[in-house]
């Protein structure tokens, strides 16, 4: 009896707790469902998130391909349009260089240029210091000119200055045969005034091939006077002529001049010479007394040229106004 009891108790208890662990086993099966769904859930929740975010990604990532072959598709014309900006850069790089080479030879060549505007200025200011008193003496002798045509217009005739008139042929021959030297340059600066002006006129016939001739009239024009020749005519007879008297008569009496100073003895003169004074031209006569006609020593003032000439040296030949023979040359 005692060894039953226990026997049944044992198996009671262990039908006991099976039961209860079988209840309490499925108890906890729908917790456990339900908390298994519950996960469930939150994962399909998060997987479903994680699609969205990964559809939302990957589309960002085609529009990232799609902009990638669009700068793709860019980089080779941006790379030529470089190319042509550095070109371009390169070209306007030289320009630079060029004209700052241009600016400083032109800066040089205007420096040149003013030092040379500078220098032809002070030539100018030079030449003008120099030549004022012979533009005021123009301006002054245009003014007179000025004057006489306006006086001419009017039947005025206005005469100023001094007139020198030489009769070479008769001086020479004169001076030749008294045995006294013919010093132009003195000679005239002892019978012209130097306060008024005065024109040189000296008459001749010359042989053209005679080298003396030819020396003292180049001598004459470098002393400002004016020489008037003409070559000596020979005839048929043997005979020559160079008389220049009718030219220095025209001249004569066709100039302006307050005075008229005639170098010469010769009386064919003498009328020419009244018809001046007439005029109211002073008229003096300068001539070798011993050559020279007694009307023009008397009729105006005289002045003998023996005392005003060296004597001694030599006398260079004129020709003859008019000869029977040939004349030397």
């Amino acid at each position: 009896m005692n060894s039953t009891i226990p026997i049944g108790w044992w198996w009671g208890g262990a039908l006991l707790l099976t039961l209860c662990t079988r209840q309490v086993a499925f108890g906890f099966i729908p917790l456990a469902v339900h908390w298994q769904r519950r996960q469930m859930a939150q994962v399909s929740q998060t997987m479903h998130q994680q699609t969205k975010q990964l559809d939302h990604a990957l589309a960002q990532l085609q529009q990232l391909q799609t902009q990638c072959a669009q700068v793709s598709d860019l980089v080779g014309p941006l790379g030529q349009q470089q190319q042509r900006i550095d070109h371009l850069l390169s070209q306007l790089q030289d320009m630079q260089n060029q004209l700052n080479q241009v600016a400083f030879q032109t800066r040089q060549q205007r420096a040149a240029i003013l030092q040379e505007v500078h220098a032809v200025r002070d030539r100018l200011k030079q030449l003008e210091r120099q030549t004022a008193p012979q533009v005021d003496a123009l301006v002054a002798q245009l003014d007179q000119l000025q004057q006489q045509v306006h006086q001419l217009s009017q039947g005025v005739v206005v005469r100023q200055g001094v007139g020198v008139f030489i009769d070479g042929a008769n001086l020479h021959e004169s001076a030749r045969r008294l045995g006294v030297a013919l010093d132009y340059a003195k000679l005239l600066r002892r019978l012209v005034p130097s306060d008024v002006p005065a024109t040189v006129h000296f008459y001749s016939g010359h042989y053209p091939h005679h080298p003396q001739q030819r020396q003292l009239h180049q001598e004459l024009q470098q002393l400002g006077v004016q020489v008037h020749t003409k070559p000596v005519v020979r005839f048929a007879d043997g005979g020559a002529k160079a008389n220049m008297d009718g030219q220095m008569i025209v001249d004569m009496l066709t100039s302006l001049f307050t005075q008229v100073i005639l170098l010469s003895g010769d009386g064919d003169f003498l009328p020419a010479l009244h018809w001046l004074q007439q005029q109211g031209v002073q008229v003096k006569v300068a001539a070798f007394g011993p050559d020279a006609h007694h009307q023009l020593k008397s009729h105006f003032p005289f002045r003998d040229l023996r005392k005003l000439c060296p004597p001694g040296g030599s006398v260079v030949p004129l020709p003859a106004k008019q000869t029977a023979a040939v004349a030397g040359g």
